[in-house]
């Protein structure tokens, strides 16, 4: 299946132990989309080991954007022109209710997110790069003050980060909260 909020395609399948390559090739199909023509390839390297498994996707020969997200035996992609968005993050997981209260020591003394928040501040330290090397509990929230380019956005900061994201929930696959956080590009 597959969606769009604002610049913003998704695409989300299920994948079982296959979810690397599912990844993969999600991400592959979304380039392929947004520039038709250009490399596909997808390459990853943690900014810590330097180790090419793990760590953030990025688009090695195209003018895209891309993250993923893997939830259970579900992978959500999402990717973004770079004339549009110069970051990207997407976070998906499991709906249910209530606090998140096995979250509880990453946010005390405040009440841990639910899990719209969880995929909300998840989708902003991923746009960041940074990932959950930032506290968790210091991804601050707003309310817009101008137009934003995700429908219902909010806006957010992170320390040390440059500038501001919009985040906002996204169309999910049943049963699924996903939230996609963006930096937009910066005009030319």
């Amino acid at each position: 299946m597959g969606a769009r909020i604002g610049p913003v395609s998704l695409v989300w399948a299920d994948a079982g132990a296959a979810r690397s390559a599912t990844g993969r090739a999600l991400l592959a199909g979304l380039i392929a989309e947004l520039a038709p023509g250009a490399d596909p390839a997808v390459s990853r390297e943690c900014p810590r080991c330097g180790a090419t498994d793990h760590g953030r996707p990025r688009a090695d020969d195209a003018p895209v954007a891309v993250s993923v997200s893997y939830a259970g035996g579900v992978v959500v992609a999402a990717a973004a022109r770079s004339e549009h968005v110069s970051a990207l993050g997407v976070d998906a997981e499991p709906e249910r209710d209530g606090p998140l209260a096995e979250l509880a020591p990453l946010f005390a003394p405040a009440t841990p997110p639910d899990v719209r928040g969880w995929t909300m501040i998840e989708a902003v330290v991923k746009a960041d790069g940074r990932g959950l090397r930032v506290a968790p509990g210091e991804v601050r929230f707003r309310a817009p003050r101008t137009a934003t380019r995700l429908p219902g956005a909010r806006i957010a900061a992170l320390p040390d980060a440059c500038g501001t994201f919009e985040v906002a929930p996204a169309p999910a696959p049943p049963g699924m909260a996903v939230s996609v956080a963006i930096r937009r590009a910066r005009p030319r």
